[in-house]
């Protein structure tokens, strides 16, 4: 829940956020761009005009919910309340997984992947942090997918899918995060599918577990990968695949 520290930052932050209950709900404005490697906040003169492409500039607002979840007690999930996502998904004829935000209700945002947030909330939460760091990043790039169509850097594909991508792409992987992320598989797609997948029985020639009918290697490339690098992760920590699984359940 929200500690001391965060309620204290909601008095002062020139956000219009206020707290009810297990709720922060309000305004988020913001004025960022995008360098190519990170989201600026509240960028300078200089740093605009430093910009190749000016399209990369936006000043935005949402209307949003950050509230808790049961189950997760690292860090809390976000909705869009103020009706822009879901107009966006019917003007389009996208899916609300197409667009970053579970289809299941309540409409939660993706802000990142499961384990960057468990990275960066390890030892405690901070409301200031997941705003800046993780939710104005996850609006700008909303902004600007809703303006030129195309989203300002790779995105991780939803569902299971992003967490083999994400596993496959990140760097220094700890012991907990090949559990972490053995266990957020596991919740989506049950562990029956779970040890299919990360077995030596499926590789890149096999059907692509997405519904496209191709190969696994020609059509979601990174999850190939993130599957052979969790096969290579777990015999780094000495883990067979039946003690992974049950570690992830232990951890559920």
């Amino acid at each position: 829940m929200w500690s001391k520290e965060d309620l204290q930052w909601l008095q002062v932050a020139t956000f219009p956020l206020y707290h009810k209950g297990q709720f922060v709900e309000g305004w988020i404005p913001f004025k960022a761009l995008f360098d190519g490697e990170q989201v600026v906040i509240n960028p300078s003169a200089a740093d605009i005009a430093k910009l190749a492409d000016k399209d990369k500039y936006i000043e935005d607002r949402y209307k949003v919910r950050i509230r808790w979840q049961a189950g997760y007690d690292k860090y809390p999930f976000t909705e869009e309340i103020g009706g822009r996502v879901d107009a966006l998904s019917a003007r389009l004829g996208k899916r609300l997984a197409d667009l970053h935000v579970y289809e299941t209700p309540p409409n939660f945002l993706c802000d990142s992947g499961p384990r960057d947030l468990a990275r960066a909330f390890k030892k405690s939460f901070s409301l200031e942090k997941y705003i800046l760091q993780f939710l104005i990043p996850r609006l700008y790039a909303q902004s600007y997918y809703e303006k030129y169509r195309d989203w300002p850097w790779g995105e991780l594909s939803h569902d299971f899918l992003g967490l083999f991508e994400w596993f496959a792409r990140a760097v220094d992987i700890s012991r907990e995060d090949l559990i972490g992320t053995a266990r957020d598989i596991i919740k989506l797609r049950g562990e029956k599918v779970f040890f299919y997948l990360v077995s030596k029985k499926y590789g890149g020639n096999h059907r692509c577990v997405c519904p496209s009918g191709d190969k696994l290697k020609d059509c979601h490339s990174d999850v190939m990968r993130g599957i052979w690098r969790m096969r290579q992760v777990k015999r780094q920590y000495d883990l067979t695949l039946p003690k992974l699984v049950t570690e992830a359940r232990i951890h559920t």
